[in-house]
C-alpha cells in the first residue's frame, strides 16, 4: 500500500500532494485495516490483543509510511492519539480527533515533571503551566495543529491545579495557516480558543496517568517517523553515491563519501534497535525510557539525514532532490515533542524528584536572574568595580556594550565606520524584505535593493580609484577582511539577499586577480559602475560547476581525472565555446559570466577564462533551481551553443583558468564563511530578541537558566566565528590553508547556532514567519558551495602536504 499508492503520490518532486488527497489515501487505509492503529479494541494507539504485538507492529507501520511522507506518517499518528484520548479518557467513539500537545515554549516541562510525580506545586510552577497550558474559558497562547482535514481537536488545558483533555469543534478556534520549516504535504496552523469546548474529561488523576502514557506514545510515535526519514534519506544517499562519479570513480569509493554512509548507516540502525526495545505506555519509567531514547537519538538521526544532503552537494540543496524535504522534515520533527534539550531537562527533572534535596533544588529553577542582573544589587561586578581607582577602571571594564560593538572597537578607525555603514545599509534596505523574498522572489524589489547597493558603492568598493570607488583608508587594509566585514553585515540582515549582492564581487575577482591590466581597465568600469552619474554597474557571475562535476572542479585530484564538460574550440579571432553549467548565483540577472572552459581535445589543465556577455548569440538560460534556502539570490543554469568569444575577452591568458579559478577560491572562501557567520548572528540575535519579548508565567524566557545557557553558548560560538574569520582574512597573501579552515568552521558552526536557536524558540522556531527557521535553511548551502566542507578539509591538507612530508624526516 504505500509504495503502490503512497509514494507514486508523495515522492513526486512535480508537485506538493494536495491534503485531500492525502484524506483520500486514510480513508483507504482505514477501507483494508491499517488504520485505526491499535486495533478495535482502542486500550491504547499500540496495543491491540488480537496481534499480541501491536505496539511494534504499529511503530513499524509508522516507520514506513514516514519513508515515502513523514507529513502522513505524523496525521496518522496524530489521529492515533487523538483516537487514544477519544476512547480511553472522554468514552468518545469518533475516529476523526486529532490533537494539539505542542505550544510556545519548553520549558514547562520542569513544572509537569512535578505535577506528574504530586509534588506541591509553588506559585511559579501553577503560573507557568496555567501559561503554557493555558484555560479552556479565556484567550491563550496560540497552540500549533497540522491537518490534513478539519477536524475537532483535543487540547491539554490545566485547571486547578491539574490537567483535562478539551475536545474543541474546528470552529471554536480563531486560526491562521503558517508556513513551516517541514512537514510540507500538511496544513499548518496557530490556533486560539475563542468558544467553550465540545466535551471536557474528568480530571486526570493525581499523578496524571493519561496524560503520561500519550507523552510516551507521542515520543514513541515521532521517534518511528524520524527513523524511517532517516533511512529514507540513507537510501538516497547512497543511491546517488553508488551512480554518480567524482575524481574518475565512484562517489561511494571515497574515503570521505563513505564515512558519510557509514554515519548515516550506525544512527539507522542504532535508532532501529531502540524502537524494537520500546516498551507499551503505562507509567512514568516507561515515559523515562521513551524520551530517553528519543532524546539520545535526536542529534544522531539528524546528522544522518543532512549527511546525506552533503553526500549529493548542490543537487542535496535543491527540493527537486527530496533529501532536501527529508532534512527539513527532521528538522521540524525534533522540535515537537520538545527539543532535545527540553528533554533532557524534563528528563532530569523526572528523575530527581525522589531526591531529599529535590525541593530545595528546584526551588531555584524558575527564580529569575533579575536582581543579580540588575545595577542596584551591591554584588553587581558592574557596581562594584565603580569603586575601584582610575588605572584598574581601564584594565578591567564591565561597562554595558553588545558584542558587536566590543569587536567593532577592535577594528581601526575606518574599518569600524565601514562595518558600521554596512549594518546600518542592511538593516535599512535588506532586513525589510529578507522574509518577503525568501517566500517569493520580486525582481523589482531586488532592482531597487541593488540600485541603492550601488548608491552605496558596495559593488564598487573592493579597489581604490580609479579603477573602482572603494575609500583609500578602507582598501589600505587587506580585501579578504573588509570583504568579510561586510558579507557578515549584509547576511546578517538576509543570507539570500546578501548573497545576491557578493555574487557580484565573485564575479569580478577573476579580472582583477588575473592580473590582466587591459581587461581590468577595459571591464572594470561596467562592472563597478559609476552610480553618481546615474549608471549603476553591471552585474558579473562566476560560472565553474558543471551538471557531471561538482567538487570536480575545485580539487586537484578529482580535477587530474576530470572530462571537462564545457569546451572551446579555436575559431578564427576567437572561440566558441559549448556546454553548460549549473548552480551559478545571479546567473539569471548577470550582464557578464566568467567562464571557465577547457580547450577543446585537451584537459582540465587547459582550462581558461572567457568573460562572455548575456547578449552573446547562443548563451541562454535554463532552470532557476528550488533552493532550500537563500532564495533570493538565484541558482541558474547556463547554456552555451556556438557562443563566439573574441580573444579581447580571453581573462589571463590561455590555459591559466585553472590557477585563477584557485586564486579566486582562496580569495572567496573567507567571504563564505563571513556570509555563514552573518546568518549565524541574524539568528542568534532572533533568538535573543524572542527570549526576552516571550514570557513564561511570570518570568521571560531570558530570565531562566537553560535559556541563558543556550544564548552564551551561541554567543561564544560567534565570537569564536569572527575570531578565526578576523585571523584568516587579514592576510594581504591568501592561504588556501587558511580559507578553506575558516570555510569549513564557520559554516559547520554557523548551522549549529541556527539550530540551537530554532530550538529555543520552540514552536516558533519551525515556522517561516520568524528569522530562526530561515537562517538555518540559508546557513545549510555554506556548507555545500566554494567546495563542500569535506573538499575543504582536503583543501587544507593539500595546502599542508609538503610541511607534512618534512615529518619523514624527524625521528619521534
Amino acid at each position: 500500500f504505500v509504495w503502490g499508492k503512497i509514494a507514486p503520490i508523495t515522492l513526486s518532486g512535480e508537485k506538493v500532494p494536495s491534503t485531500p488527497e492525502l484524506f483520500d489515501l486514510t480513508r483507504e487505509a482505514e477501507r483494508i485495516g491499517i488504520l485505526p492503529l491499535g486495533g478495535e479494541a482502542g486500550l491504547g494507539i499500540w496495543e491491540n490483543p488480537q496481534d499480541g504485538d501491536g505496539f511494534s507492529l504499529s511503530l513499524e507501520i509508522l516507520r514506513i509510511v514516514a519513508q515515502s511522507s513523514a507529513s502522513l506518517a505524523y496525521a496518522w499518528h496524530n489521529r492515533a492519539l487523538g483516537q487514544y484520548i477519544a476512547r480511553g479518557i472522554v468514552s468518545r467513539t469518533d475516529q476523526n480527533d486529532i490533537v494539539a500537545l505542542d505550544t510556545h515554549a519548553g520549558l514547562a516541562r520542569y513544572s509537569l515533571a512535578r505535577l506528574f510525580q504530586g509534588a506541591s506545586l509553588s506559585e511559579d510552577d501553577d503560573a507557568i503551566l496555567t501559561d503554557y497550558f493555558g484555560s479552556a474559558e479565556t484567550a491563550t497562547k496560540k497552540r500549533y495543529v497540522a491537518w490534513i482535514h478539519e477536524a475537532p481537536v483535543f487540547l491539554p488545558v490545566y485547571e486547578n491545579k491539574s490537567l483535562e483533555w478539551h475536545l474543541f469543534s474546528w470552529s471554536a478556534f480563531e486560526h491562521e495557516n503558517v508556513r513551516t520549516h517541514g512537514l510540507d504535504h500538511l496544513k499548518h496552523s496557530m490556533v486560539r480558543i475563542r468558544e467553550k469546548p465540545l466535551k471536557k474529561s474528568p480530571a486526570l488523576s493525581k499523578n496524571a496517568a493519561n496524560f503520561i502514557q500519550v507523552l510516551s506514545l507521542h515520543a514513541a510515535g515521532l521517534l518511528a517517523i524520524q527513523t524511517g526519514l532517516a533511512e529514507s534519506a540513507k537510501k538516497t544517499a547512497l543511491s546517488y553515491a553508488l551512480e554518480r562519479e567524482q575524481g574518475g570513480s565512484l562517489l561511494a569509493k571515497h574515503p570521505a563519501i563513505q564515512e558519510l554512509l557509514l554515519t548515516i548507516n550506525g544512527a539507522v540502525n542504532q535508532a532501529n534497535t531502540s524502537l524494537a526495545s520500546l516498551k507499551a505506555p503505562g507509567s512514568i519509567v516507561e515515559l523515562v525510557d521513551t524520551i530517553e531514547k528519543r532524546a539520545s537519538l535526536q542529534d544522531a538521526l539528524y546528522s544522518a539525514t543532512t549527511n546525506a544532503v552533503q553526500v549529493l552537494g548542490g543537487y542535496g540543496y535543491m527540493q527537486d532532490y527530496l533529501v532536501e524535504r527529508f532534512v527539513r522534515d527532521q528538522n521540524h520533527l525534533a522540535l515537537l515533542g520538545g527539543g532535545v534539550t527540553e528533554s533532557r531537562l524534563f528528563l532530569a527533572e523526572l528523575k530527581g524528584l525522589n531526591s531529599p534535596t529535590h525541593e530545595s533544588a528546584t526551588n531555584s529553577n524558575y527564580s529569575t536572574q533579575s536582581d543579580t542582573i540588575e545595577r542596584r544589587n551591591a554584588l553587581h561586578p558592574q557596581r562594584a568595580m565603580g569603586k575601584l581607582d582610575f588605572v584598574a577602571r581601564h584594565l578591567v571594564t564591565y561597562e554595558p556594550s553588545s558584542v558587536w560593538q566590543m569587536d567593532t572597537d577592535l577594528l581601526p578607525r575606518a574599518l569600524a565606520k565601514y562595518r558600521t555603514r554596512m549594518r546600518d545599509f542592511a538593516r535599512e534596505h535588506i532586513a525589510p524584505h529578507a522574509l518577503s523574498l525568501d517566500q517569493q522572489k520580486n525582481s523589482e524589489t531586488l532592482k531597487k535593493i541593488f540600485l541603492e547597493a550601488a548608491r552605496e558603492d558596495i559593488f564598487a568598493d573592493l579597489l581604490p580609484p580609479p579603477v573602482g570607488k572603494g575609500r583609500f583608508d578602507v582598501t589600505l587594509h587587506p580585501m579578504p577582511f573588509f570583504a568579510s566585514l561586510k558579507a557578515e553585515e549584509l547576511c546578517a540582515a538576509c543570507g539570500g539577499i546578501g548573497l545576491a549582492l557578493l555574487a557580484h564581487a565573485l564575479g569580478v575577482a577573476p579580472i582583477v586577480l588575473s592580473g590582466d591590466i587591459q581587461a581590468i581597465a577595459r571591464f572594470a568600469p561596467a562592472v563597478l559602475g559609476r552610480p553618481e552619474r546615474g549608471v549603476p554597474p553591471k552585474i558579473a557571475a562566476f560560472a565553474i560547476t558543471e551538471p557531471a562535476a561538482g567538487s570536480d572542479v575545485e580539487e586537484t585530484e578529482g580535477a587530474s581525472l576530470y572530462k571537462p564538460g564545457t569546451v572551446a574550440r579555436r575559431v578564427p579571432h576567437g572561440w566558441l565555446l559549448n556546454g553548460r553549467k549549473v548552480f551559478i548565483s545571479g546567473g539569471d540577472i548577470a550582464d557578464y559570466v566568467s567562464v571557465f572552459a577547457a580547450l577543446e581535445n585537451e584537459g582540465m589543465e587547459s582550462w581558461t577564462c572567457f568573460l562572455v556577455e548575456k547578449d552573446f548569440p547562443g548563451i541562454s538560460r535554463g532552470r532557476n533551481e528550488k533552493k532550500m534556502g537563500q532564495r533570493a539570490s538565484s541558482a541558474t543554469e547556463l547554456i552555451f551553443e556556438d557562443v563566439f568569444v573574441g580573444d579581447e575577452n580571453v581573462i589571463g591568458g590561455l590555459r591559466n583558468g585553472w590557477a585563477i579559478n584557485r586564486a579566486v577560491l582562496n580569495y572567496s572562501r573567507t567571504p563564505v564563511a563571513a556570509i555563514a557567520l552573518g546568518i549565524a548572528r541574524g539568528a542568534l540575535e532572533a533568538a535573543e530578541k524572542f527570549a526576552v519579548n516571550q514570557k513564561l508565567g511570570r518570568s521571560r524566557l531570558v530570565e531562566f537558566q537553560e535559556v541563558q545557557l543556550a544564548l552564551s553558548n551561541m554567543m561564544i560560538q560567534d565570537s569564536a566565528m569572527r575570531a578565526m574569520l578576523w585571523q584568516s582574512s587579514n592576510q594581504w597573501t591568501m592561504r588556501q590553508y587558511r580559507a578553506s579552515a575558516a570555510k569549513v568552521f564557520c559554516s559547520d558552526t554557523a548551522v549549529s547556532v541556527c539550530k540551537q536557536a530554532m530550538e529555543l524558540m520552540g514552536n516558533h522556531g519551525f515556522t517561516a514567519s520568524h528569522h530562526a527557521e530561515k537562517a538555518w535553511r540559508d546557513a545549510r548551502l555554506t556548507q555545500i558551495y566554494e567546495g563542500t566542507n569535506q573538499i575543504n578539509r582536503l583543501g587544507v591538507i593539500e595546502d599542508q602536504w609538503q610541511e607534512l612530508e618534512n615529518f619523514s624526516q624527524t625521528k619521534i
